[in-house]
């Protein structure tokens, strides 16, 4: 079993037996880019379709960012810290063959697959712990309406955010992309739950207690609805059914 794999079991072992939110993105915040990056199908789903075929504005833009994209998915699927940091900096900085993410959205600024090519340096920055950038390039990226990716990306910006020290920012984050498409109960209860997680680092219980009863109410049979009822009693609210 790889490094990661037993990190990542690791986490959802622990998961349940938290006591406190108070240094989780300290101790977690490997496996909470994992999970996003399962939230998140970007490497050769919708939106490459999207950008790619149902608005071909720059065919020469769109053969280099699938070149790009090739790199990003092993960068993705990597089984070692070490292989995704490597593969980070060639998914930022390209090689002979490949134009690097910083400079394909500079010299193909405004088109769709620049766009793409946010999303993907943000994710790289995330990868070598250089938060402030990944910042930068998530928030520059736009989905385009696309329901799960808009909340993946946000949900991955409230990562970059709270790991860069602006909780408040991760916080909001977290809960703007849990709203961003309430039918999937996946992606809103997981979203909902980091939010609460980190209102409880900011020592307001009250709005932590707002997003768990979220879960409670509407994801009862999500996953974190099956446990959210420890985390509401840990808070101070008993369940009375």
């Amino acid at each position: 079993m790889s490094e990661k794999q037993k990190l990542s079991h690791k986490l959802a072992a622990e998961a349940p037996a938290i006591k406190s939110a108070l240094g989780f993105w300290e101790k977690y915040s490997k496996q909470i880019i994992y999970v996003s990056a399962a939230i998140i199908i970007l490497g050769g789903g919708y939106l490459v379709y999207k950008y790619m075929f149902v608005n071909p504005k720059n065919v020469k833009a769109n053969d280099s960012v699938f070149q790009l994209q090739s790199i990003y998915e092993q960068m993705v699927n990597a089984q070692t810290d070490s292989a995704k940091t490597a593969l980070a900096d060639k998914v930022l900085n390209g090689d002979a063959q490949v134009t690097g993410a910083i400079k394909f959205i500079s010299r193909n600024s405004g088109t769709d697959a620049a766009n793409l090519a946010h999303f993907y340096a943000g994710r790289a920055y995330i990868e070598k712990n250089d938060f402030k950038n990944a910042i930068k390039q998530l928030e520059a990226f736009d989905a385009n309406g696309a329901d799960q990716a808009t909340a993946g990306a946000l949900k991955l910006l409230g990562d970059a955010y709270m790991m860069d020290g602006q909780k408040q920012k991760g916080a909001d984050t977290y809960k703007k992309a849990a709203t961003v498409n309430e039918k999937d109960e996946n992606i809103s209860s997981e979203c909902l739950y980091f939010a609460a997680q980190a209102y409880e680092t900011l020592g307001k219980n009250e709005d932590a207690i707002k997003m768990y009863q979220i879960i409670k109410e509407k994801y009862p049979k999500s996953t974190r609805g099956f446990t959210v009822d420890k985390y509401l009693a840990r808070l101070g609210v008993v369940n009375n059914d």
